[in-house]
């Protein structure tokens, strides 16, 4: 059985790793295994899919309130990615679960803070609708450290000097009328 799992590995890292990297790897391997037993997971995994009646009566709410379609879709899916991922009923779900699932949102996405600033803000909207209709008793989300976005200051000094532009063109269109 170890035998197996170091050519799956290997058949897998051929693209990445070339004859010699691939034949250091599988003695690492050989060695790092040769004292070892695998034996095979044969345990099911229960998927919780409780949260699917609040998250589609939060998208009905949400529709209702007059969000676009687009808006509620992207809700739909950043939502579901969460607690599918998270896989436990709504009112058991912890802030460390979501920090935990944004970081590996941020890592394997690669996305700017921007994107996971919306993202968290999509959350927060889930978990406060839920909690005003005490449907969880508190809410995760308020212990999710806020997501720091740079921001690009404009020159103080160039905006008074577009606003005065800004003045002179509209002086000299109102004369002109």
């Amino acid at each position: 059985m170890v035998e197996q799992k170091i050519m799956e590995v290997l058949r897998k890292a051929q693209d990445i790793l070339d004859e010699k990297q691939l034949g250091e790897l599988k003695e690492i391997m050989q060695i790092s295994f040769a004292d070892c037993d695998l034996v095979k997971n044969t345990e099911l995994m229960v998927i919780d899919d409780s949260w699917m009646d609040d998250l589609e009566d939060f998208i009905i709410a949400k529709m209702l309130e007059g969000r676009s379609r687009e808006t509620t879709i992207r809700y739909q899916y950043e939502l579901h990615r969460l607690l599918s991922y998270i896989n436990k009923p709504v009112d058991m779900i912890t802030d460390g679960d979501i920090s935990r699932y944004m970081r590996t949102y941020k890592a394997t996405r690669k996305v700017a803070n921007v994107t996971l600033r919306n993202v968290r803000a999509v959350f927060n909207s889930f978990f406060t609708w839920l909690r005003d209709r005490d449907r969880i008793r508190k809410n995760p989300m308020v212990l999710v450290s806020d997501i720091k976005v740079e921001q690009i200051l404009r020159n103080l000094i160039q905006t008074k000097k577009e606003n005065c532009y800004l003045e002179t063109a509209l002086i000299s269109e109102i004369r002109q009328c």
